[in-house]
């Protein structure tokens, strides 16, 4: 029996994006979800480039860094979505190294310039804005 043909690469904009934050202490952390709102199932692996973005979706140049080691490619089927988690120290606006926005962007594909994702039980992007010293990003898996 013939194997399936690859799934072709998801597209930034294939995906809608949602960061949700993480209550705790120490570094700031929340996850960034991908879902795929394409009709047709794609596939992504490794790290989605992040930034954060300024309300005109300027990008804020932070330190940031990958973490942890990429697993296998993950098939998106229409709907499905893949998680990375992000963890940042925060600083005080204002300060030399400090970055400011108000949301976190998205890349999936090296073309794209980029998709702000939603922001969910993340009161600082409603307040005062998110303050970003150093960013960490961990490699996509499967939700």
């Amino acid at each position: 029996m013939p194997s399936a043909p690859p799934s072709p690469a998801c597209l930034t904009d294939d995906l809608d994006g949602t960061v949700t934050g993480r209550p705790g202490s120490g570094p700031r952390e929340a996850v960034l979800t991908l879902t795929n709102t394409s009709e047709h199932a794609c596939e992504i692996r490794g790290w989605a480039d992040v930034a954060l973005v300024t309300p005109p979706g300027d990008v804020v140049r932070v330190p940031t860094r990958r973490i942890g080691a990429e697993g296998p490619a993950i098939v998106l089927e229409p709907g499905a979505t893949a998680r990375s988690g992000l963890q940042w120290d925060t600083c005080t606006a204002g300060r030399a190294g400090c970055g400011v926005g108000v949301a976190f962007q998205f890349i999936a594909d090296r073309d794209s310039t980029g998709v702000a994702a939603d922001v969910a039980e993340l009161p600082e992007a409603d307040e005062d804005g998110i303050t970003v010293k150093a960013l960490r990003i961990s490699p996509l898996q499967a939700a």
